[in-house]
Order: structure tokens, then sequence, then C-alpha cells
């Protein structure tokens, strides 16, 4: 098996892009009121769980979902964005929507918990893949 090597530029402009689309998609402007985050204590802060260090961690964690999604859309030879588009659609159907619908299934948690957070997942890896194969 060939090695490849993602394209680090596009990964962490992806990164950037996935932190301000979350930061609109989970705002009150969008589905901030309809879906909020407990903090320590468990009483409901308008969505604003957490300080910079969460921020900080979820673009580390947006890096490593741009990495592994570069790396199959680099390993699949996808060179079109509906390509990496697919490529990033059934990456999220296989590992993000069966995982989400899981948590909700069993934690007896709204439907609109699964609609909301894996609706921005879709959206992401559907962009970062489509992206990530036109950005060779």
């Amino acid at each position: 098996m060939e090695m490849v090597s993602p394209n680090m530029t596009a990964i962490i402009v992806m990164a950037v892009i996935y932190m301000a689309i979350g930061w609109f998609w989970y705002s009150p402007m969008l589905f901030g009121k309809m879906i909020q985050c407990p903090t320590k204590d468990n009483h409901k802060n308008n969505g604003e769980c957490c300080s910079w260090k969460c921020y900080a961690v979820e673009f580390v964690l947006a890096l490593v979902i741009g990495y592994v999604l570069s790396l199959f859309v680099l390993g699949l030879n996808a060179i079109t964005f509906a390509t990496g588009a697919k490529i990033g659609f059934w990456a999220w159907l296989g590992f993000v929507a069966t995982t989400m619908y899981s948590k909700v299934l069993w934690a007896k948690k709204p439907m609109v918990n699964f609609y909301i957070c894996a609706g921005f997942y879709l959206l992401m890896l559907v962009l970062m893949g489509g992206a990530f194969a036109v950005w060779q």
C-alpha cells in the first residue's frame, strides 16, 4: 500500500471552517435554542458550554477528522468535488450517523438532538470531502 500525503493547508483551512460553521450552527441564530448544553452543575446556560479550552480541543478534533477524511479521499483517488462529497457522506453514514443514533436511542434523547447534531456532521463531512478531493 502506497503512503499518501494529505494537504495540511487544506486540513487546517477546513478545520477553521468547521469551527466557524459549528459556532453558527449551535448559536441562538440557528439551532442553539433547540439544543442547549449542560454545565458542570447540570443547569442549562444558553448553549455556552465551554471555555476557550473546549474550543481548542474541538479544533484539534476537527484537525483529526480532516486528516482521516483526507486519507480516505486520497486513498480512493477522488479528484472531483462530487466524488469527495460522496466519500464524506459514506463516512458520515457509516461512522457518525450510526454512532449518534445509538446514543440518542439508548439515552432516550429527543430525535431533534440527532437531527441537529448529525446534520452538522453531515454538512461538514460532505463539504470537507469535496474540498479535499479538489484541493490536493
